[in-house]
């Protein structure tokens, strides 16, 4: 099985985040579903950091998202599509 060591992370720490550029050279973040999507598009793991979609939208409102990147039912979130989901109240 997949392994998980579940720690926190301090709030004033520094994250590296893994960017993927496209082809018209816009650099959009990567984030899954599930655990089973960050497998299928890296076999061997990624160090990752468990974040609610409001969280992740509002840490970077000015970058392009993708989820789920090269599976199917994958989808880009630009940064217009996010600011007007962040207007939306959170449920």
């Amino acid at each position: 099985g997949h392994e998980a060591h579940r720690t926190t992370i301090p709030a004033d720490s520094d994250l590296n985040v893994i960017t993927l550029r496209r082809t018209d050279g816009v650099d959009v973040i990567p984030f899954f579903s599930s655990s089973g999507r960050l497998y299928q598009w890296s076999p061997t793991g990624e160090e990752c950091v468990l974040l609610t979609v409001r969280e992740l939208f509002e840490s970077r409102p000015d970058v392009h998202f993708w989820l789920n990147p090269y599976s199917q039912g994958n989808r880009e979130f630009t940064p217009s599509l996010v600011s007007a989901l962040l207007s939306e109240p959170a449920e």
